[in-house]
């Protein structure tokens, strides 16, 4: 009788079972409350959503081009009210 291999999950495999999970159930999540919400519209309110995604996301992809600094969101605010430092952290919670 042949013994079968036992093949182990690395680091790989798990991350991509957990962002699956995560991805996939929220997708689903979401799709029943636009559902629910914008009626025959949803496809519409994802083409949207995707949108403001897409800008905010180069938004962030040209700001981090020019500062580049680490700290994101809290280099950005800093940058921008000069004056008053103490906005930038607190605008961070």
């Amino acid at each position: 009788m042949k013994e079968i291999e036992e093949e182990k999950l690395g680091l790989k495999e798990l991350v991509a079972i957990g962002v699956g999970g995560m991805i996939g159930g929220g997708i689903f999540s979401v799709i029943g409350s636009a559902g629910e919400i914008a009626g025959n519209a949803t496809p519409l309110v994802f083409v949207v959503g995707s949108l403001v995604a897409f800008f905010t996301g180069y938004s962030y992809v040209k700001l981090a081009l020019t500062f580049k600094e680490d700290g994101a969101s809290y280099i950005y605010l800093k940058h921008a009210f000069p004056a008053e430092q103490e906005i930038a952290g607190i605008l961070q919670f």
